[in-house]
């Protein structure tokens, strides 16, 4: 199903022209009816993320906080070295106490750096910051979770997600493999939805889904019979940019 047809048949008609793409550099998004309150997104990066996604959210009106996770190439090497056939056994048990000791340092990051009266209503996590997220569950028992290519057999997350969770993958991933995706949805129940991208996934897809999610949680309010649609074009305040 084309991009396109997967928002129409999302959000209905009165959103059509949300995530349609007018050229290369222009994307339109139906700004009718935006007069609800946004919840609080959390969005955790991995590694070497241009941070798209939360720049455009913060565009779009949600209070976003961003937290970047830090980089620990031994932990990655090995946790990605396990993984393949007849090395388990010889470097596993160093593999998952790298990233159990990554994974620990991360979440106090987070913990630091979440001010005392802000809670997340969405928890977003790309890649490591996927895991890292995940990791995080206990520390947002409230919020709704989406993980973009979520790196947790690497680093040694124990599946874990709360219900109504989204996961988000491309079939064309090399870095991380979409059977581990496969196999957090099987364990936590959570929604697995797969795209045609790679590691990286397009920034307009990720946004169409959290706006998904945004309005399940927050509903807007019913349009004015007086309202009419109005298109916003983004490209205007920002060149547009790619990947998670």
């Amino acid at each position: 199903m084309e991009f396109k047809e997967w928002l129409i048949a999302q959000e209905g008609s009165i959103f059509a022209n949300r995530g349609v793409e007018t050229t290369p550099n222009t994307r339109v998004i139906a700004t009718t009816n935006t007069d609800f309150e946004k919840p609080n997104v959390l969005y955790i990066t991995g590694m070497n993320s241009s941070g798209s996604v939360a720049r455009n959210l913060a565009m779009q009106g949600y209070p976003v906080k961003t937290i970047s996770t830090e980089n620990n190439w031994k932990a990655t090497i090995i946790g990605r070295t396990k993984q393949w056939p007849g090395f388990k056994q010889v470097i596993g048990g160093m593999a998952d106490r790298e990233g159990d000791a990554h994974i620990s340092n991360q979440i106090q990051k987070v913990h630091s750096e979440i001010p005392l009266n802000w809670h997340p209503e969405i928890v977003v996590g790309g890649s490591q910051g996927g895991a890292v997220a995940m990791a995080c569950v206990p520390l947002f028992p409230n919020a709704k979770f989406i993980l973009i290519s979520p790196a947790w057999k690497i680093f040694n997350v124990k599946p874990h997600l709360p219900p109504g969770s989204v996961i988000i993958h491309g079939t064309k991933d090399m870095q991380v493999p979409i059977t581990d995706s496969e196999e957090l949805a099987q364990a936590t129940g959570a929604k697995l939805v797969t795209t045609n991208n790679g590691h990286r996934i397009d920034t307009g897809f990720v946004l169409s889904v959290i706006g998904q999610l945004a309005k399940a949680i927050k509903p807007p309010k019913e349009p004015e019979a007086n309202d009419s649609p109005k298109l916003f074009n983004y490209n205007r305040l920002q060149p547009p940019i790619s990947g998670s």
